[in-house]
């Protein structure tokens, strides 16, 4: 059973990668004061936990409900994670820059920023949502 749980442990830290986040959360983060980054980790934390075991609990069914396998949501996935990538390449830094510095700061934002890009879909992407349903129907099997 220990196995199984480090294993599963693993895989789930390889899916999210978290050492990768770090340079992108630093970044995206450097308007962000000092006082309110707790904060932000908290919020994204939570969201994190709370999408990780919907879809370890709900996710075939909530699949199987809006009528989309598995393989077609892995797929459709890697596509949105693709365009993200090509925008945030593409995109004109300076022109994001401009308009993080003139935005305030406030609550509201820091909640919109850390449940989205953060928290979905750099950490909780496809792959990791994938993971914990996967997860879950191998545990459902073997007990």
């Amino acid at each position: 059973m220990h196995e199984i749980f480090i294993q599963n442990i693993v895989k789930i830290f390889i899916a999210i990668d978290p050492i990768a986040l770090i340079p992108i959360f630093a970044s995206l983060s450097t308007k962000i004061p000092k006082s309110k980054i707790l904060k932000l980790g908290i919020i994204i934390f939570l969201t994190s936990v709370f999408v990780l075991t919907f879809f370890a609990i709900f996710g075939n069914k909530f699949l199987d409900i809006i009528g989309i396998s598995l393989f077609s949501f892995q797929i459709a996935g890697g596509i949105f994670l693709f365009f993200i990538a090509f925008e945030m390449l593409f995109e004109k830094r300076s022109k994001r820059k401009e308009k993080l510095v003139n935005k305030n700061i406030n609550d509201e934002y820091l909640i919109s920023f850390a449940i989205f890009p953060v928290a979905i879909p750099l950490i909780v992407g496809p792959s990791a949502i994938t993971l914990s349903i996967l997860i879950s129907e191998n545990l459902i099997i073997s007990l």
